[in-house]
């Protein structure tokens, strides 16, 4: 283990500068943290190291200068190849950004490819897939503690400590979500359940898969693993538009495959999450809606659609409706939700009561109250 100390300046007012030593290397500190030992490097021909050091010292005991000591674990890298031919895996027709390749170069290249691999398309993998083990229902129960224990030291937090993550930090915690869920296949119980519930899928989609002519079936199933491929990468970027065109394609060609079909939900869910969005958005930010009734309520009532009436929801459009003082609407969907789900009742009768305050504050008159009702 060793230490990293990282600086930047705090106040320069503070500095209390006594001699041209200070004065230079205050002269190299900026308000951005820097790696203290970077900075050595540029004073050096002027400063010993321990001078330097001691220098820091003062400028952050005057509080001039921010300084943090880090521990650093050295990446244990004897199971990487930085060359980038000895893959955690076989990644079959799945081809790499190249950007996402060359960021964060402190991570070996098979170690990045493995992350990517699962940010993008361990969702959508079994649990035995996720480990890489490629015998899943024959495996045995030593197969598979050693998959997990391999993963769980290859992803341990202590090989990324003092590597600056950039776009692989959220993309780590993803990551291990998603090899949470398949470390549950340590517990025979559970083991057990997720076999019966593979082979049920298994011999469902069999069963019914329509067997293509030999001359077109390599291409043709290419050309649809390929597009299901780029539709979980695009749903893993949230872009939802291109998802839903390539798992469109996939499934026009297998329209009983399983995973296609899963997939095919997950977009759905996330096209129906991607407008319930720009509709809520529009009841919260667009003033001109309060002036159109008839606009108001078609927008609120399509939310509700897309959104099975979620007593959720309507505890949200009874929000909105506070805040642009509509208090006729928080009572109503307040109330709507709260004979929905009792547990929302608190939430609801708050509401329903900053209404009641706010109709007092109005003095509204019962023959000018307005109560908007879902067609």
């Amino acid at each position: 283990m060793s230490k990293k100390i990282r600086i930047k300046l705090k106040d320069s007012s503070l500095m209390g500068i006594s001699s041209s030593k200070e004065a230079f290397i205050s002269s190299k500190i900026t308000d951005m943290w820097q790696d203290a030992e970077k900075v050595y490097e540029n004073v050096r021909t002027a400063v010993k190291r321990d001078e330097f050091y001691s220098i820091l010292d003062l400028f952050n005991s005057r509080g001039a200068i921010d300084k943090v000591v880090e521990s650093v674990v050295n990446i244990d890298r004897s199971q990487f190849s930085l060359s980038g031919h000895e893959d955690v895996r076989d990644y079959g027709n799945i081809r790499f950004d190249e950007r996402e390749l060359c960021d964060v170069p402190e991570l070996p290249l098979n170690l990045k490819k493995e992350i990517l691999f699962l940010f993008y398309y361990g969702k959508s993998l079994d649990l035995y897939k996720i480990v890489n083990i490629s015998n899943g229902l024959e495996s045995s129960d030593k197969d598979v503690e050693f998959a997990c224990a391999k993963y769980r030291k290859m992803f341990a937090v202590r090989n990324f400590e003092g590597i600056e993550l950039g776009s692989y930090g959220k993309k780590l915690e993803k990551v291990r979500e998603i090899l949470r869920r398949a470390y549950q296949l340590e517990d025979p119980g559970i083991r057990k359940d997720y076999d019966l519930y593979l082979k049920a899928n298994t011999e469902k989609a069999s069963g019914s898969r329509k067997p293509l002519k030999q001359d077109r079936e390599s291409s043709l199933e290419d050309t649809a693993f390929e597009h299901f491929l780029s539709a979980m990468k695009y749903l893993a970027e949230n872009d939802i538009e291109k998802a839903y065109r390539d798992i469109q394609v996939s499934l026009h060609v297998d329209p009983s495959n399983e995973e296609y079909l899963k997939l095919k939900e997950e977009v759905d869910n996330a096209v129906k999450e991607m407008k319930v969005n720009v509709l809520m958005d529009a009841i919260e930010n667009d003033d001109s809606l309060i002036m159109d009734e008839t606009k108001l309520e078609k927008a609120i009532n399509r939310v509700l659609q897309l959104t099975d009436s979620s007593p959720l929801m309507m505890i949200k459009i009874a929000e909105s409706a506070l805040e642009k003082e509509m208090p006729e609407m928080v009572i109503e969907y307040a109330s709507k939700a709260a004979k929905i789900d009792k547990d929302l009742e608190e939430k609801a009768q708050s509401l329903i009561k900053k209404a009641g305050q706010m109709k007092s504050e109005f003095s509204i008159s019962p023959e000018k109250e307005k109560v908007f009702h879902i067609k």
